[in-house]
């Protein structure tokens, strides 16, 4: 398990109750089971429609927050075309209840490789467009208590690098901690973490460079989730058939658009190094990858295929990065759920989560999919699965 940082004192710097600073908590049409002063207020940086783990994610937000843990303050969809992003944020946050909770618009992540994405329907573009990302999360932050905000990155750090740099007065003031799915090389205590190879560090290298540098000479507690997590618990593909035949919207386009998706990644894996039908996916990420990442090692089938073979049938689950990485943000469920190493820098302890315990895989893999599964769209009583996994197995559930 986890040290001293994973306790809930130590998470959020002098966290105080989210109702006693006036700001506005986002309504929901289906009423929290669980209403907490102390649910954990979220800005999220992500980029929904790069593959299917951010939307995951965002499923399983919503249920955090009626379960009475995360308090989602506000979205910001980067990566190019970052409006259309924006755009599929915002009609998932509707489909899934919370349509109080803001969404912007951010920067193209400093990769301009992909293309125009087939928006769902529920994401069609009405109303006034989205605000710019960086004006969206000034004004959120300017608008929570002191060191109460946790800022999760599920995507590029460009965004959250350029609010650093511009808002660092604001920044080390309302925010507490930092949880960023990435990864980081490894050090001696006492030396700085670095980031590493990871998919949302090599979008814009230099932002990542210097985030990750910026937050240790602050002192913002860091959490960094490696994609090691991922690999020590994949979900199987029949989670988006369930979502599906419970009746969720969004799970039923995610079922109809995994296959073309995971079709566009085995094509990138399969490009040369460093070339640009890679689309800035790292050079480790190759068919070998590939194969233990999504076909459980199968290499003699996989090996046989070409880019433009069809891939589909040879997949057997998914990573689930995002979703990890999110649940990292909840004290408890970070004491429950992973395994990593403490850094002491300049006397702030920084974590790396690298790791799912064998023995909790099972619980864990059991908590993601009921997880998914108790949104506001579909049956109460998977919800209350959901609060009863956490309670039987966290002893200090809040």
């Amino acid at each position: 398990m986890l040290r001293s940082l994973v306790g809930s004192e130590m998470c959020i710097r002098d966290r105080v109750s989210t109702q006693s600073t006036g700001v506005h908590v986002p309504s929901c049409p289906c009423p929290l089971v669980r209403e907490r002063a102390d649910m954990i207020p979220l800005c999220i940086i992500t980029d929904p429609g790069q593959d299917l783990d951010d939307e995951m994610a965002l499923i399983m937000l919503a249920t955090l927050r009626r379960a009475g843990l995360a308090d989602p303050r506000c979205v910001v969809a980067n990566l190019h075309p970052s409006q259309d992003r924006a755009q599929l944020a915002r009609g998932t946050m509707d489909v899934l209840g919370m349509e109080g909770v803001p969404v912007g618009c951010g920067s193209d992540g400093g990769d301009l490789s992909s293309g125009e994405l087939a928006l769902p329907g529920y994401a069609a573009a009405e109303g006034e467009p989205p605000p710019p990302g960086e004006d969206l999360l000034v004004q959120t932050l300017e608008g929570c208590a002191t060191g109460s905000v946790t800022l999760l990155l599920i995507s590029s750090l460009k965004d959250a690098a350029h609010l650093l740099r511009e808002h660092e007065g604001l920044f080390l003031d309302k925010v507490g901690q930092v949880v960023v799915m990435g990864g980081a090389h490894p050090v001696t205590q006492g030396c700085p973490l670095k980031p590493d190879s990871a998919h949302n560090n090599q979008f814009d290298t230099p932002s990542a460079e210097f985030l990750y540098e910026q937050l240790q000479r602050l002192k913002v507690p860091m959490v960094i989730v490696s994609r090691k997590v991922s690999y020590a618990c994949p979900v199987g593909t029949a989670v988006l058939e369930q979502l599906a035949e419970a009746g969720s919207v969004v799970g039923s386009h995610l079922k109809d658009r995994q296959a073309s998706s995971i079709q566009q990644l085995w094509q990138r894996a399969c490009g040369p190094p460093q070339s640009f039908v890679r689309k800035g996916l790292p050079d480790r990420c190759d068919k070998k990858w590939f194969c233990d990442t999504f076909c459980a090692g199968e290499w003699g089938e996989v090996d046989r295929m070409g880019p433009e073979d069809l891939i589909w049938d040879l997949v057997t689950h998914f990573q689930m990065y995002d979703t990890w990485a999110l649940l990292a943000c909840i004290p408890c469920l970070r004491e429950l759920l992973f395994e990593g190493q403490a850094h002491q820098v300049d006397g702030v302890e920084h974590l790396v989560l690298e790791n799912i315990p064998q023995h909790r895989v099972e619980m864990a893999r059991n908590l993601l999919q009921v997880g998914y599964l108790a949104t506001s769209e579909l049956d109460e009583r998977n919800l209350e699965r959901f609060l009863e996994l956490c309670q039987s197995n966290c002893a200090d559930f809040p």
